[in-house]
């Protein structure tokens, strides 16, 4: 599998986000793949992950950063940062929480501090397929959603990424490992269907799409 070789996730952060020589709250860094994009030279990230595995990843994809098992609810921490990113992990904070989470973290914001929020859009391929296979993914997101029509969002941006398999199998094998349970046969039917998948030989493209939200003080 090839995630984005064109980079315009790290391009897109950098547009965004001056990411030189700061102090960065990652909150839910999953396998370390934004981590990666984050650690940028005389940063400090602090990555927290609920999840022992992803965080196992992680470590071995990244070594210069401090990893630690948590979330935003149970962070414990004197320290505020330039940046806190929510990678990917803000639709999965429990409905009743995710005010309370965003005000925590604006409050752990050094002055002129910021929080991004990195979040999946519902109308990407990738997330298509990630609703059919766990379909309360979708409820999360749209919670999410209404979280951010409450705040006061002072830049959105969207991206448009591609992902490579290099075959059935391997597209196969990657949802699988982000499902982490097994998957149906009726379930895999409807994603061949929807993805017009034919030939389980050849190559499968997807394009997802990202949303980028900052907030502020």
């Amino acid at each position: 599998m090839k995630l984005d070789p064109e980079k315009k996730e790290i391009a897109i952060l950098k547009s965004l986000i001056d990411l030189k020589n700061k102090d960065i709250l990652e909150v839910g860094c999953g396998d370390g793949r934004i981590t990666e994009m984050l650690n940028q030279k005389d940063n400090n990230i602090l990555a927290i992950e609920p999840d022992k595995d992803q965080l196992r990843l992680a470590r071995k994809k990244v070594s210069d950063v401090k990893f630690e098992v948590g979330t935003m609810s149970n962070l414990k921490t004197k320290k505020t940062f330039d940046l806190i990113i929510f990678s990917m992990s803000f639709h999965h904070v429990p409905a009743r929480s995710k005010k309370i989470v965003i005000q925590k973290a604006l409050s752990l914001l050094n002055k002129n501090g910021e929080v991004w929020l990195i979040e999946p859009a519902l109308e990407g391929q990738v997330c298509e397929v990630i609703i059919i296979l766990m379909p309360a993914e979708r409820k999360r997101i749209e919670d999410a959603n209404k979280v951010f029509k409450e705040l006061r969002i002072l830049k959105k941006k969207s991206v448009e990424l591609k992902w490579y398999y290099e075959n059935y199998s391997d597209f196969l094998a990657f949802f699988k490992e982000v499902v982490n349970t097994r998957i149906c046969s009726k379930r895999l039917d409807k994603i061949k269907k929807i993805m017009q998948i034919k030939d389980e030989k050849v190559k499968i493209l997807l394009k997802d799409k990202i949303n980028y939200f900052l907030i502020k003080n």
